[in-house]
């Protein structure tokens, strides 16, 4: 009679260790609105996600100030991104953004 709560045990044990597992195996998203609203608060110019990424709805890819800030996180060693730090972030010319063309063709 033992035999069956101590196989539910381990079975619980087991799926234990595989969802700690695959969660720790998700890639880590850490934007999110709140990082937007500080980035207004700060009086920086963010209107949408696209201020640190290349998308405006956010996700994975970062344009360059995403970048620089993963980079400062890394230098930093912090556990996590710091809107505040977009501060010191200075925008060089290979990252500003291209002028618009006028859609004229020169001859």
């Amino acid at each position: 009679m033992m035999k069956q709560p101590r196989k539910i045990l381990s079975g619980l044990i087991i799926a234990g260790f595989a969802l700690l597992y695959f969660a720790s195996m998700m890639p880590e998203t850490r934007s999110y609105p709140p990082f937007l609203n500080k980035a207004k608060q700060l009086g920086l110019p963010a209107k949408d996600c696209a201020y640190c990424h290349t998308s405006p709805q956010g996700g994975e890819q970062h344009n360059a100030r995403g970048n620089w800030l993963v980079a400062q996180k890394k230098e930093r060693k912090a556990y996590a991104v710091d809107v505040s730090w977009l501060k010191d972030y200075k925008a060089t010319e290979t990252t500003k953004a291209a002028p618009k063309k006028s859609g004229k063709k020169k001859t």
